[in-house]
């Protein structure tokens, strides 16, 4: 049976999609906020920078929340773009079979 395609989105459509759009804030304004250049907004938005632990940390601060959710969601973007690219990694391990 094959597997269903799980939509994973990134970082950046995160923001953009609850933060940008869905709080109203502008990308100036939330890059002034977080105290850091508006292009690394931008970048992050665009999907050309990840995110790092600073500004996983500067978001959490701002919106009140841990800072291991933007980076967990990293992650997870990774680790999906990363077997989309090798659809056939998993078929080159053997998995570890319990002894009976």
């Amino acid at each position: 049976m094959p597997q269903q395609q799980q939509t994973i989105e990134s970082p950046g459509e995160v923001i953009n999609r609850y933060i940008i759009k869905g709080l109203g804030i502008g990308v100036r304004q939330l890059a002034h906020a977080l105290n850091v250049p508006a292009n690394r907004m931008y970048q992050i938005i665009q999907n050309k920078r990840d995110i790092s632990v600073d500004t996983a940390i500067r978001l959490g601060h701002f919106l009140d929340m841990d800072p291991h959710f933007w980076l967990d969601i990293q992650n997870r973007y990774d680790i999906h773009q990363y077997l989309n690219e090798n659809e056939s990694l998993t078929n080159q391990v053997q998995p570890l079979k319990p002894k009976n």
